[in-house]
């Protein structure tokens, strides 16, 4: 089925305030400034890399927005030890969407909170939320309508050597019948919890334990930077550059596998990176049943323990407000069910 893209919180803004009004201005970098690659920016469920720059005691992030990679967001550190960065920095004016984004902060009951306050170790260089706190790319300061999202955000630094690990192991969610594909929490740090390099990684699937072939006229793949058609079969899956409504990252770590064939008893899943260091790491081979799970599902209903809640588009929400939401049900025997919910 193909998937739906469109950010519900994005077109809510659209309708309610139209379109970009004036120009902004975002922060600059001062002359002279040595940026440093090599940061991560994570967080439970996603990370990127960025760089950081330290001009005194004004601090600079470059890399934070997904829409505006090159834009820096500027802090400050102050004599107790933390790094603060005030909200509602403009990041751009983006004209697919005709509206205006900032950085904006919360605290988990989606209060909008003045500064991202994060403490700073100088010897292991790493930055981390000193409290509760949302970080987002949003369209509004004061409201939230936002693009992406990071829960109590850590940067940290780390050089190409600390990559060279095995990925942690991916974990199996559940098959999501409205979408008709399973769900998985796939790895984005290694077991030394380091940020690996998306362009250095790739999964395998077996499908009745044989490795599993993605087809390109079945899977239709798109190149993300050209929009041009890849006429390639995959086994190794590149964890990016390539676009499917079939293998969907909903998240920077969960993403949805559907099939284009029939029959599937046992699915596994194994990641590797290619390391820095011309080793390829891999995390072990996570195998799942998933006729014995479909039944199971079907013949008791357990006690639910958990719901979670995401976007059409995927990105989780902690409270979510008035809209339209896939909730995700986890039972204590360990299913895992998702559906459409309209909250009001």
């Amino acid at each position: 089925m193909k998937k739906i893209f469109t950010l519900v919180l994005l077109v809510m803004a659209c309708l309610v305030s139209g379109i970009h009004t004036q120009a902004q201005e975002v922060a600059q970098l001062p002359e002279g400034i040595a940026m440093e690659d090599g940061w991560a920016f994570t967080c439970p469920d996603a990370g990127r890399f960025v760089s950081m720059g330290f001009d005194g005691n004004d601090v600079y992030m470059v890399g934070f927005s997904n829409l505006f990679p090159e834009v820096p967001i500027k802090g400050y550190l102050t004599d107790d030890g933390q790094c603060v960065f005030p909200t509602g920095q403009y990041l751009g004016y983006y004209s697919y969407y005709d509206m205006d984004f900032y950085m904006v902060g919360a605290n988990y009951d989606w209060d909008n909170i003045q500064d991202i306050v994060m403490d700073y170790d100088t010897e292991t260089k790493c930055l981390s939320s000193a409290v509760p706190q949302t970080m987002f790319e949003n369209v509004y300061t004061d409201e939230i309508y936002y693009y992406t999202f990071y829960d109590n955000p850590m940067v940290r630094y780390q050089t190409e050597a600390d990559q060279n690990a095995a990925p942690t192991n991916p974990s199996y969610n559940g098959y999501v019948e409205y979408y008709d594909e399973y769900n998985w929490t796939m790895p984005i740090c290694n077991v030394n919890g380091y940020l690996l390099d998306r362009t250095r990684m790739y999964y395998n699937v077996y499908v009745n334990g044989e490795l599993y072939t993605f087809y390109w006229d079945d899977y239709g793949f798109l190149d993300m930077n050209t929009g041009d058609p890849i006429e390639e079969d995959f086994e190794d899956m590149p964890y990016s550059g390539i676009y499917t409504y079939y293998l969907y990252w909903y998240t920077g770590n969960n993403l949805g596998i559907t099939f284009m064939s029939e029959g599937e008893e046992v699915m596994g899943v194994q990641v590797f990176f290619k390391g820095f260091d011309g080793v390829l790491y891999s995390s072990d081979l996570v195998t799942v049943n998933l006729t014995d799970g479909i039944k199971e599902a079907l013949a008791q209903k357990s006690e639910v323990t958990s719901e979670e809640y995401y976007t059409i588009s995927g990105l989780k929400v902690t409270n979510p407000r008035d809209g339209l939401y896939i909730k995700r049900t986890i039972s204590a025997d360990g299913s895992v069910t998702a559906r459409k919910v309209s909250i009001r």
